[in-house]
């Protein structure tokens, strides 16, 4: 390697390290963890419940099980987290047109307010 691509290549590197550094400080900085629980609080909910609040997009009715996959979790963990957020009044569980056997997921006009 000549020493234009060798200086290319550690510049690349110093660059990925900051990009790398500002993430982890943005994700798991203390400050933000403490405004994440915060928020949850304020909320009512628990960490969790505020995350999958987090991803749920308004106008979509997510089947659980899709949620599961989604959030890599056990299908019961699902069901737990939706339970909380409904008693909440902050998501609904609705039985799908296509097949009664599947529950889906959509949030209430307070949960897409809280979500914002």
């Amino acid at each position: 390697m000549d020493e234009t691509a060798g200086a290319a290549v550690a510049k690349g590197d110093a660059v990925a390290k900051k990009v790398t550094q500002a993430l982890a400080e943005l994700f798991f900085s203390a400050e933000n963890q403490q405004r994440f629980h915060s928020a949850a609080d304020e909320l009512g909910v628990t960490p969790p419940m505020l995350k999958g609040l987090l991803e749920l997009e308004p106008g979509s009715s997510p089947p659980m099980r899709s949620l599961a996959e989604q959030w890599h979790c056990d299908a019961s963990f699902v069901t737990v987290m939706v339970d909380g957020l409904e008693r909440r009044g902050l998501v609904e569980r609705q039985v799908a047109d296509y097949d009664r056997r599947i529950k889906t997921v959509e949030l209430t006009r307070e949960g897409i307010t809280a979500r914002q």
